[in-house]
């Protein structure tokens, strides 16, 4: 639920820039098209936006992969062209592409507005119900220097010869009582908050949130293995989820927002509203409606839930010594008391605090393992993004001599090349884009 709610939990000015917004009469740059009233104008360009996003959308997301046989031909800074791509340059185009989306959307209801008469939307401070938003940015900045003094006080403690276990313990113990009382200070009876944290949280936030959401533990943990095993065949994962959120983005957030409902089968029941006569009685068509789509997001949702929860239990036994099944039981316990209280509103806050650490977490090795890799054009370089390939052309030269010592045959895949069907990447990229 989170790709769809955290777009739908924006403030009132950024979330409502969809092609939904009526504002009279809408004038095109050249003149208001013939024939046509203003909200049909102003629906009729939003359609050919959405559609031109998409068509360009698909063709990064399907056309630079099904070429990277060749353009893998080409070495930049030691990466293969094709890997880097897919790797690193789609996901910037998925981001940038999307600021273009909402940017052109927001001048067609813009000039929409001005045909009215009445003036453009400002964009409103989300930072103006209660003393706890107002002083968000304060909050944040005390909670991620008491973060690092944390980590610091841990530092400290390992050098002056105390346990790896009671480091770890005191790690989890306090990251959670940390969770635990954000979701407290967050509890609310509001159906709105609870469900969509009042709509007004600020976008800088929500994209935080967001963040935190996608670096959870099936990306932290499960991600990283599924790269590590499958090369250039599991950089799927990386475009289909990052590519979902534009679809999500275009063609399900803004709609959902302006129906004014909570979750998914309430805009379905919603939109479906009707009743079905038969032979055996009137069939109220908008309640099998919902059922139909709280299954599948039952359904879609189960899947992606066990590899959070197994990974939770993962982590948590690493870190506290407990066995997997205790270990589950104490990470569900701390969701538990995090969501109970507040909802999304709590949710929402708790990841804002959750997508600190994590960034850190993502950040902080990568920047020393790029320090410490020397090439020609890597000495001392802090950017990952840009030294990792001398990491790549190393795995290929080890590969080569695995092949060479005999220790794997001559049919070992070559890390940066695709291993298998293109058809079967193109479809994993699309299942996951959809799903999400």
């Amino acid at each position: 639920h989170s790709s769809h709610e955290s777009l739908a939990r924006e403030v009132p000015a950024m979330s409502d820039s969809g092609p939904l917004r009526d504002h009279g009469s809408t004038p095109e740059r050249g003149g208001t098209v013939p024939g046509q009233s203003g909200a049909e104008n102003l629906w009729a360009r939003s359609q050919h936006l959405v559609l031109w996003t998409l068509f360009v959308w698909s063709l990064v997301s399907f056309v630079v992969p099904a070429l990277v046989p060749w353009t893998n031909q080409v070495r930049i800074l030691g990466f293969p062209l094709g890997y880097y791509l897919c790797s690193q340059l789609i996901v910037v185009f998925y981001v940038a592409w999307l600021f273009n989306y909402t940017s052109r959307q927001e001048t067609i209801e813009d000039e929409a507005t001005k045909a009215q008469g009445r003036e453009p939307m400002a964009t409103t401070s989300c930072c103006q119900q209660g003393d706890f938003q107002q002083q968000l940015g304060k909050i944040y900045c005390l909670y991620t220097g008491g973060f690092f003094a944390f980590v610091g006080l841990l530092g400290l403690l390992e050098a002056s010869g105390v346990s790896d276990g009671v480091i770890a313990i005191l790690f989890v113990v306090v990251t959670l009582l940390v969770y635990v009382g954000i979701g407290i200070m967050s509890r609310t009876q509001s159906a709105t908050d609870y469900y969509l944290a009042g709509r007004n949280v600020p976008p800088v936030y929500n994209g935080m949130a967001t963040a935190a959401d996608w670096m959870s533990g099936a990306s932290f943990v499960g991600m990283a293995g599924k790269l590590f095993a499958l090369g250039y065949d599991g950089l799927a994962f990386i475009i289909g989820w990052t590519g979902g959120y534009l679809l999500v983005a275009t063609l399900i957030a803004p709609y959902l927002r302006r129906f004014g409902c909570y979750t998914v089968p309430d805009f379905i029941a919603a939109r479906y509203r009707a009743t079905l006569h038969s032979p055996w009685g009137d069939v109220d068509v908008s309640a099998i409606a919902r059922l139909l789509a709280t299954l599948v997001l039952v359904a879609c949702s189960f899947a992606y839930l066990t590899a959070q929860v197994y990974s939770t239990g993962i982590i948590m036994s690493r870190f506290l010594g407990l066995n997997f099944e205790g270990s589950v039981f104490v990470g569900l316990a701390g969701i538990l008391f995090c969501s109970m209280l507040g909802g999304m509103r709590a949710v929402t806050w708790t990841q804002v605090a959750q997508y600190i650490i994590l960034i850190v977490a993502y950040l902080l090795p990568a920047l020393c393992m790029s320090t410490a890799m020397k090439s020609d054009y890597n000495e001392l370089n802090p950017i990952a993004q840009v030294s990792y390939g001398e990491a790549l052309l190393k795995i290929e030269q080890r590969q080569r001599e695995m092949v060479r010592d005999g220790l794997a045959d001559g049919s070992l895949q070559p890390y940066t090349e695709p291993g298998g069907r293109a058809v079967d990447f193109f479809c994993l990229s699309l299942c996951l884009m959809v799903g999400t």
